[in-house]
């Protein structure tokens, strides 16, 4: 039970810091170095603390650490997202007009038959 608790925590922890980061302009400077204190506390707590279990939640664990000084980085800079997204819709090929719509099946017609 304490395994499922700690991994409900980290994914709180990162939707903390990922709302943080949104409403950055909408709090005072010292409100959010506060918020961001504690998230980064809770972070380290989760990530350095006792292993999480065996399997993908220690592995996942252990990568965390060893990239510790960038996983929250985006609540240093306000020029980086907190998500990669964006970085990968720019590295994506640009939809042509052969491409199905996005989020359905579709054939094209064959004329002539």
């Amino acid at each position: 039970m304490l395994f499922v608790h700690k991994l409900s925590g980290r994914r709180h922890v990162f939707g903390r810091a990922i709302r943080l980061h949104h409403e950055r302009t909408t709090v005072t400077p010292e409100t959010f170095a506060h918020r961001r204190r504690l998230i980064e506390c809770a972070a380290e707590r989760l990530i350095f603390g006792p292993p999480l279990g065996r399997g993908e939640a220690w592995k996942l664990q252990r990568r965390y650490q060893r990239e510790w000084q960038s996983l929250l980085v985006f609540l240093q800079r306000d020029d980086v997202e907190p998500t990669n997204n964006s970085s990968e819709r720019d590295i994506r090929n640009p939809p042509t007009a052969d491409d199905p719509p996005e989020g359905h099946r579709w054939l094209p017609l064959r004329l002539g038959r």
